[in-house]
């Protein structure tokens, strides 16, 4: 029987004097990277026209592989770490940038959906928030802040104060219009920027308002033309208190 000629190589004869494993790790390779382009193009027009047979066999060929693959994607990552730094960045911007279109979108359906399940959301953020990465994320929200926070003056407070009562004649929340209770958890006061600093609002004395807690909470990161479009009861209400 005549055998591979690569020295060591007892497998059968399959071309050229080679067995089938040397052929096309030398010819088989060579003829790829001579003929790279045209292959991607028709590898390319063969996956378009033939999408759902190329979605199944991957969903087989990954279940079947799915530890060589994790192997794999390991040992790439540990190779190639500047590479897969630029990635995940480039991944997570573009990621973000979809997450905010969608938001902005999906706006309306998103309120909606927040106010028919209010406990169960309450519920879930309960049970983050005590978790390491929730906990975690509470503290840098508040470093954060308070890094976005450090050129608010008490005097520039004050002044806000005492602009709110002058022009209501008591201190009143701008963004419902009515009175604030003190003594009232839910009705009691807070400093809200019209232009929350997390979208480039200042901390500017024009930039700050007195209003309910619970209204700025529900404010969150909407601006005050936002927020009077998404609630026109609180929009009349805040103009017949200015008359």
């Amino acid at each position: 029987m005549r055998t591979c000629k690569v020295e060591g190589c007892n497998n059968k004869h399959w071309a050229k004097g080679l067995c089938a494993k040397h052929y096309q790790a030398i010819y088989i390779k060579q003829y790829y990277k001579e003929h790279k382009k045209q292959l991607t193009e028709y590898q390319k027009q063969y996956r378009q026209n033939n999408k759902e047979k190329t979605a199944k066999y991957n969903k087989q060929y990954q279940k079947d592989n799915k530890e060589h693959i994790l192997e794999g994607h390991k040992k790439y990552r540990k190779d190639n770490p500047e590479q897969n730094k630029r990635y995940h960045q480039k991944h997570r911007e573009h990621h973000n940038k979809q997450t905010k279109q969608w938001h902005k979108d999906n706006f309306e359906q998103e309120k909606q959906y927040r106010k028919d399940n209010k406990e169960y959301i309450l519920k879930i953020n309960k049970q983050w928030w005590k978790t390491p990465a929730g906990k975690a994320s509470i503290k840098a929200s508040f470093h954060k802040r308070r890094a976005l926070t450090k050129d608010l003056t008490g005097k520039t407070i004050q002044q806000v104060y005492e602009a709110n009562i002058a022009k209501y004649g008591v201190l009143t929340c701008y963004l419902c219009g009515k009175p604030i209770v003190f003594g009232n958890k839910r009705l009691k006061d807070s400093l809200d920027h019209s232009t929350p600093i997390t979208r480039e609002g200042s901390n500017n004395f024009s930039n700050l308002g007195i209003a309910h807690m619970s209204c700025n909470r529900k404010k969150y990161t909407m601006t005050l033309k936002e927020w009077f479009n998404n609630n026109k009861k609180e929009a009349v209400l805040c103009q017949s208190s200015w008359i």
